[in-house]
């Protein structure tokens, strides 16, 4: 794993308003998006999914009640 798993409450928040903007996104807005999820927050998409799908707010929301990733 190269991020973390277990965010504060704000940080997850955050990780959901980034997930909500980068589906709405063009290629190189989303790249800046993502980056800021790993630079800002910690949040490394790759850590929780090899999908080529898209990772979404409701799949991080899915993770959140089967407790692989906590909000402390």
């Amino acid at each position: 794993m190269k991020g973390k798993s277990v965010f504060s409450p704000a940080e997850a928040e955050l990780v959901r308003e980034l997930l909500h903007k980068v589906r709405r996104a063009d290629r190189d807005e989303q790249k800046k998006l993502r980056n800021r999820l790993r630079k800002d927050v910690g949040f490394y998409i790759s850590d929780f999914t090899r999908s080529n799908a898209g990772f979404t707010e409701a799949y991080f929301n899915s993770l959140v009640e089967r407790g692989t990733i906590k909000i402390v």
